[in-house]
């Protein structure tokens, strides 16, 4: 689409520019162009016919670098070719000029002998050309951003359904967090049970092995007393029996 309405719009440049001389021409005639139009179309004419005889100087001047000449004779030879095209040009841009100017004069007379009526279809062909011209641009330019329009319809809906997708695996990553956090709470609530009750279990176990060690204090108590008591009535016996072996 965008390759046909550029193609489209080359072929009515060209045909512009092609058709533009022609049109000035039959303006000119027709006595529908201002001065000011008419010495812009001179100077244009008169700038190319320049150009010409610049361009002809250049070639000129790159065959003689090219191919140099060999002796002062073939240079003079040159620079008279130079010199009689120049003078050429401008003889014909001087044949060219009063041309135009008798052009001009001719159209100033023609403008007053041709009917109002003619110059009026002229100029309302030339605005049914403008306006024509100027829908074919409107239409252009509509094209372009229907066009436009309906690229942008594409990617928002591509876009909304990316937002819908992704709006969709955040709904989803939320419902396994909030599984994922019930876990974690159940099986934390579930260890600080398992501390709590081994905290029980340490502190009877504690309480329990005191109690064992101050019986093994006492029953160690009792046993000296024990041991001290056999000793003294050991103590005792040996006397006793020495006594009777004594009195015997």
């Amino acid at each position: 689409m965008e390759y046909r309405d550029r193609l489209r719009r080359n072929v009515v440049v060209t045909l512009m520019q092609i058709m533009r001389p022609f049109f000035i021409n039959f303006y000119r005639g027709m006595g529908l162009l201002t001065a000011a139009k008419q010495e812009k179309f001179l100077l244009e004419r008169e700038i190319a016919d320049d150009k010409g005889v610049l361009r002809d100087n250049e070639v000129a001047n790159e065959e003689n670098n090219i191919e140099p000449a060999s002796s002062s004779v073939e240079v003079d030879k040159l620079k008279d070719d130079i010199v009689e095209r120049s003078a050429k040009k401008r003889r014909k841009l001087q044949k060219s000029l009063t041309l135009e100017m008798v052009g001009r004069r001719v159209g100033l007379l023609a403008r007053r002998q041709v009917p109002t009526r003619m110059r009026t279809s002229s100029v309302h062909s030339c605005s049914k050309m403008k306006a024509r011209c100027q829908r074919i641009e409107e239409e252009d330019s509509f094209s372009s951003l229907k066009d436009l329009h309906m690229k942008k319809e594409l990617e928002c809906k591509d876009l909304k359904v990316d937002i819908n997708y992704a709006h969709k695996v955040t709904v989803e990553l939320r419902d396994k967090l909030e599984l994922f956090q019930k876990e974690f709470a159940r099986k934390f609530k579930r260890v600080e049970e398992l501390m709590a009750s081994q905290a029980a279990q340490d502190q009877l176990h504690a309480t329990k092995l005191a109690l064992k060690t101050k019986e093994l204090i006492d029953c160690e108590v009792v046993r000296t007393l024990e041991l001290e008591l056999r000793k003294k009535l050991d103590a005792d016996c040996s006397r006793l029996r020495s006594e009777l072996s004594a009195d015997e």
